[in-house]
């Protein structure tokens, strides 16, 4: 059987289709790489050309974390910002039993942030909802770390679940600048 296309034919179906390959490929991505270049090339241009000097940066980050500071401050006369408060009302919505609360020391790194750690009483799924609660919803504090055990208790023949919850707050921020 003899094809109906010679070679030198289907050659130049061969260019045809390369030229029309190369320029789908030059429309699709290689044109909208270089336009992405020259957008991303304004952009650095213009944030180079922004003139905020270094004391309005040192205002705009020390507003933010007075933010910050508002949001993790704890208040013992307020019960919304009372961790203890916070804490014992939900355990008792949700039966929970608070079996340790103990305060730390203060770190002091520029910032100085107390660690408070409590220690509940209860089942597994309601323990997670009280760190969901404290970090999220209430918002009292950062939740640095949570760790579960279980305790066998010989008088009952129960094994009971603890988890221990380390809660960290801003105490107050130091200005090293002027």
């Amino acid at each position: 059987m003899k094809s109906r296309y010679t070679y030198k034919r289907k050659f130049q179906f061969l260019i045809a289709l390369f030229i029309l390959t190369g320029i789908l490929f030059y429309r699709f991505s290689i044109k909208t790489t270089f336009s992405q270049i020259n957008q991303y090339e304004e952009f650095r241009k213009i944030e180079d050309q922004s003139n905020l000097t270094e004391s309005r940066n040192y205002k705009l980050m020390s507003d933010s974390l007075q933010v910050i500071l508002d949001k993790y401050v704890l208040d013992t006369l307020h019960p919304d910002k009372n961790l203890v408060y916070s804490i014992s009302s939900y355990c008792l919505d949700s039966d929970l039993l608070v079996v340790n609360y103990k305060p730390f020391a203060h770190t002091v790194t520029g910032i100085q942030v107390s660690t408070r750690q409590v220690i509940v009483e209860g089942s597994f799924n309601h323990c997670v909802d009280l760190i969901y609660y404290l970090e999220h919803i209430k918002g009292i504090g950062r939740v640095e770390s949570a760790k579960f055990w279980t305790i066998s208790d010989n008088k009952d023949k129960e094994i009971r679940l603890n988890c221990s919850i380390y809660i960290q707050n801003i105490i107050n921020l130091q200005d090293e600048r002027p």
